[in-house]
C-alpha cells in the first residue's frame, strides 16, 4: 500500500495547562491595572480637579471656584454661556444694585443676549491675568448698536471734535481701530476750517513764524501738509539761472532773509559799483525792484520805494537806463 505523503503534515494541537493559565492570568492583570489605573485618574479628576486638568489659576475673584469645574463647565461639552449669564446678568452688567449705570464702558453687555461670552473673555490667566482678549471685535454687536457709537463711548471733549459739524462717528473712525490715518477737514466748521492754528502749531521755522498773520491755506491744502503751493513768482522768479533752490539765496533755513550776492554773477563789489551810478546805495532789498533774472522785468512798485519819493526816483531813472541798454544791446 502506497504512503500518504500529507499523512505527518496533520496532527492536533493540545496546550499545555500550566502555560495557558499563566498567559491568561497574565492578561487578566494587564486589564485589571489600566482600569484601576484609569479610575485612579477619574477619582482624583473629580476631587482634585485643579490639580489635575486645570489650566491656571482663576482670575482675582473667582479663587473659591479654582477646584469647582461644574459652575463654569459642563460634563463633555465645555464651557457654556449660559453658566456665566447665570452668574453675570447682561443687562447688569455695568450697573449697581439699584440700576444706577456706575461703568458706561462695559453696559453694552445688554446688546450681546446671542453671542459666546467666551469670544471675548478667558479664564485660568492666573490671578492677575487679563479676562478679556486685547481687541473688542465690534461684529459681536448688531449693526444698529454699531452705528450708535455714543450708546458705549463719550464723545471726546477736545477743541477738534467741538468743531466738527458731522455727527457720525464713522466719518473719521472706524470698529478696528481709533485712530484715522486720513482726516476729512471737509467735517469741520466753517470757523474751524478757517483757523488752523486752533489744532495745528505753527512750523518753528524762521519763514512761519513771520507768516503768522497769514492763512495757511494760501501755502497749503487740506488733503497734505506737503508739498505746499507757496508761490514764489510773488516774490521772484526762478529760471535756468536762478534755480528753486532755497539754499542759494536763503541761508540757515532763515527764508524771509535772503542774499544775491551768493552767486558769482552778483560780486557784491559789482553790485555796489553798478548801483552807486545812480546814486542808489541800499542794495539789501534786491527784490524791490528785481523780480526775475530779465533786466526788462525790474520795476518799482514797493511799499518801501513808495515811501520815499527821493529814493523812488533814482530807482526810475536807473531802470529806465537800464531797459534803454538793453534795447540798444539788441539793436545791434
Amino acid at each position: 500500500m502506497e504512503k500518504n505523503p500529507f499523512a505527518s503534515c496533520f496532527c492536533i494541537y493540545v496546550p499545555d495547562p500550566a502555560a495557558y493559565f499563566k498567559h491568561l492570568n497574565f492578561c487578566l492583570m494587564k486589564k485589571i491595572v489600566i482600569i484601576s489605573g484609569l479610575l485612579i485618574l477619574i477619582c482624583l479628576s473629580i476631587f482634585l480637579p485643579d490639580k489635575m486638568i486645570s489650566p491656571g489659576d482663576l482670575s482675582k475673584g473667582y479663587e473659591n471656584l479654582n477646584n469647582k469645574c461644574f459652575p463654569c463647565h459642563q460634563a463633555f461639552s465645555g464651557t457654556s454661556s449660559t453658566n456665566c449669564i447665570h452668574y453675570h446678568q447682561l443687562d447688569k452688567i455695568g450697573s449697581n444694585s439699584n440700576n444706577a449705570v456706575v461703568n458706561k464702558k462695559i453696559i453694552f453687555h445688554k446688546n450681546l443676549q446671542t453671542q459666546n461670552c467666551m469670544s471675548c473673555h478667558k479664564e485660568h490667566k492666573g490671578v492677575n491675568g487679563a479676562l478679556t482678549t486685547n481687541e473688542f471685535n465690534h461684529s459681536l454687536l448688531s449693526a444698529t448698536v454699531q452705528a450708535n457709537c455714543s450708546s458705549c463711548h463719550t464723545t471726546p471733549a477736545n477743541l477738534l471734535h467741538q468743531s466738527i459739524s458731522a455727527k457720525s462717528c464713522s466719518s473719521c473712525h472706524n470698529t478696528n481701530n481709533w485712530a484715522s490715518k486720513d482726516f476729512n477737514h471737509t467735517l469741520l466748521s466753517v470757523a474751524s476750517l478757517n483757523n488752523c492754528s486752533s489744532c495745528h502749531k505753527a512750523p518753528v521755522d524762521n519763514f512761519h513764524q513771520q507768516q503768522l498773520s497769514a492763512a495757511c491755506n494760501s501755502c497749503h491744502g487740506f488733503e497734505a501738509w506737503k508739498p505746499s503751493t507757496f508761490d514764489h513768482s510773488k516774490y521772484f522768479i526762478f529760471d535756468n539761472n536762478h534755480v528753486s533752490t532755497c539754499g542759494n539765496c536763503h541761508q540757515s533755513n532763515k527764508y524771509v532773509q535772503y542774499s544775491c550776492s551768493n552767486c558769482h554773477a552778483h560780486n557784491l563789489s559789482n553790485l555796489i559799483s553798478d548801483h552807486q551810478e545812480e546814486e542808489i546805495t541800499n542794495i539789501s532789498k534786491c527784490v524791490n525792484c528785481h523780480r526775475s533774472g530779465n533786466d526788462n522785468d525790474n520795476r518799482d512798485d514797493s511799499e518801501e520805494n513808495k515811501n520815499n519819493s527821493e529814493n523812488s526816483d533814482k530807482i526810475k531813472k536807473y531802470i529806465n537806463k537800464d531797459k534803454k541798454t538793453n534795447s540798444d544791446e539788441k539793436d545791434d
